[in-house]
């Protein structure tokens, strides 16, 4: 199954939210599931080692010091995989996406 995880906090920010993102990713995989994750980009020049890990541009400190808010535009179609099923990881900015997206 292809599974999209949507969250506002993955690695390389270290706190519970990106942790048990990344646990959950690792574990789905273990069962044989195809999982992305869909986060935004720590750094303007960051760059992602997994094709599996589809990042957003990112404005650093909008509301919270160490947050970081997604730039990008809930309307548009994502550049992606078709997923099986998706989860969103915390309400914020990814939770605008569309369920068709």
């Amino acid at each position: 199954m292809r599974i999209g995880l949507f969250t506002d906090r993955y690695v390389p920010q270290i706190d519970g939210v990106s942790i048990s993102t990344e646990s959950f990713r690792r574990e789905l995989e273990e069962l044989g599931h195809e999982v992305y994750v869909f986060a935004p980009r720590p750094t303007w020049r960051y760059k992602e080692r997994s094709n599996r890990i589809i990042r957003f541009p990112a404005v650093k400190g909008l509301f919270w010091e160490d947050n970081l808010t997604s730039l990008f535009f809930p309307h548009l179609p994502i550049a992606g995989p078709s997923l099986d099923r998706s989860e969103v990881g915390q309400p914020a900015e990814m939770s605008t996406l569309p369920p068709e997206s």
